[in-house]
């Protein structure tokens, strides 16, 4: 029997909850698990031998802003509620502390959440390629890999452009993929960056930030060099001339999305020079 009182969840759960992430599909690992329960948190339901059944999360996005995620149900227990409860109970806490909500939701999902108070932001998609034919890098922009030592200046430069307040997943991700991580200058300043990550069905470029779309792409061409397999990547459908050179690339749209949040947050309205989110668990 499960209880239905959720508990909540521990980094030292990323193992268990990575199975019930995997098995509707998604491409998180336990690192991504981790990460958001380490700097974020959420809640979940678990059976008599402590299988999880459902879960809720939600980490930080910006100073405001709290990005719910990882909302999920294991098959056999769908239709009683959890996902609901779960939902409720991360939308009531994030409020309680005078923090806004918010989600990048699925096609299926947007009208679920819109029920719920949430307004839609922007549409964005998820591209994916078998084997990318990366474009040769403009050598007008100038690359270089990222080192510790820039992560200071990048979470600076993030905050302005986007409005977001994640240092602690730039480090995350910077260490954890250097191959991928790479900066682009312009007139002695930073002019863009992108991170990557490694997921269970595919590799993820973004968060990719940059100032203009010749940029992003230089960015997305760099670190997605230096990758071997399936690559996903989450772009605004505002990025259209970005959307175009992942075409020719051979990216093709799997699925939209919608970013929605309940309440105001002038950050969330800093999208010009986002051109990939970390993920729709990241924002």
């Amino acid at each position: 029997m499960a209880s239905t009182d959720p508990r909540p969840l521990r980094p030292d759960d990323a193992a268990a909850l990575t199975g019930l992430s995997a098995e509707a599909g998604w491409n998180q690992n336990a690192q991504d698990w981790r990460v958001i329960l380490e700097h974020g948190g959420g809640e979940g339901i678990f059976d008599g031998a402590g299988r999880p059944l459902a879960s809720a999360c939600a980490v930080p996005l910006t100073a405001r802003s709290q990005w719910i995620c990882m909302v999920l149900v294991t098959p056999d227990a769908r239709r009683r509620g959890y996902a609901t409860h779960l939902m409720a109970r991360q939308i009531a806490g994030i409020e309680a502390a005078g923090r806004v909500p918010g989600l990048d939701a699925t096609e299926l999902g947007r009208p679920v959440y819109e029920r719920l108070g949430f307004r839609p932001l922007f549409s964005l998609s998820r591209y994916r390629a078998a084997d990318p034919r990366w474009w040769p890098v403009d050598p007008g922009t100038e690359l270089r890999p990222i080192t510790l030592t820039d992560l200071d200046a990048l979470a600076a430069y993030d905050a302005e452009a986007t409005g977001s307040d994640r240092a602690f997943l730039l480090t995350h991700l910077a260490q954890r993929m250097p191959q991928a991580a790479w900066l682009a200058h312009q007139q002695g300043r930073i002019a863009g960056f992108a991170l990557a990550r490694d997921g269970l069905k595919a590799t993820g470029i973004g968060p990719l930030v940059a100032d203009t779309s010749a940029v992003a792409a230089a960015l997305a061409a760099a670190a997605g060099r230096t990758l071997a397999g399936p690559v996903v990547i989450d772009v605004p459908d505002a990025a259209t001339a970005f959307v175009a050179r992942l075409a020719d690339a051979g990216f093709i749209r799997e699925r939209g999305f919608t970013r929605m949040v309940r309440g105001a947050d002038a950050a969330l309205d800093r999208t010009a020079a986002l051109y990939a989110l970390a993920g729709p668990e990241f924002g």
